[in-house]
């Protein structure tokens, strides 16, 4: 399909305002299969429990049985970038023909792109499980941050509690 704008023209100040992420910042591991060529890979994904947007507070910092999982994200704090890319080499930033923008994702070494509603949004995907065995599967880890983060994307709700209830948490504070 073609396009008539090139994504490399929508600067940062042409999208929407930076969700304000409450601490503490959440990183969420897990294998899954390519769709593409079926091999194992490593997903990962940023979650938090509560999170300001254009001024709202959504979640609760206090309410450590559910959680926001970030999605769509296409700025974050280098230091953050850093530690999602110490775990999965292979994540970065690309361009979606599917979103029409580009995002940070997961890849495969194949070179394929592993879009967010694959993983976020369709039942059984790495991050939407529809069992406590898949729910098991997923790592959390809190990772140290004592300030509120500013990411540029959006969030998703509604299967963070059964993750929480069933995954393998680390660090809690």
């Amino acid at each position: 399909m073609e396009h008539d704008f090139d994504p490399e023209d929508f600067e940062p100040e042409d999208r929407e305002p930076p969700l304000r992420v409450l601490p503490p910042l959440l990183l969420l591991s897990t294998e899954t299969a390519c769709w593409k060529c079926g091999r194992p890979m490593k997903a990962v994904a940023l979650a938090a429990h509560a999170l300001e947007e254009d001024g709202e507070r959504v979640g609760d910092v206090d309410d450590t049985s559910d959680m926001l999982i970030l999605r769509g994200v296409s700025g974050m704090p280098d230091e953050v970038l850093k530690e999602l890319v110490r775990r999965n080499p292979s994540y970065g930033k690309r361009y979606s023909g599917t979103a029409a923008d580009s995002y940070f994702a997961n890849n495969c070494d194949c070179g394929t792109f592993i879009g967010d509603f694959y993983l976020h949004a369709e039942p059984g995907g790495a991050f939407f499980p529809t069992s406590e065995t898949e729910a098991g599967t997923i790592i959390v880890e809190y990772l140290p941050s004592q300030e509120p983060v500013e990411i540029h994307g959006t969030w998703g709700a509604g299967v963070g509690d059964f993750i929480l209830a069933h995954a393998n948490v680390k660090r809690q504070p």
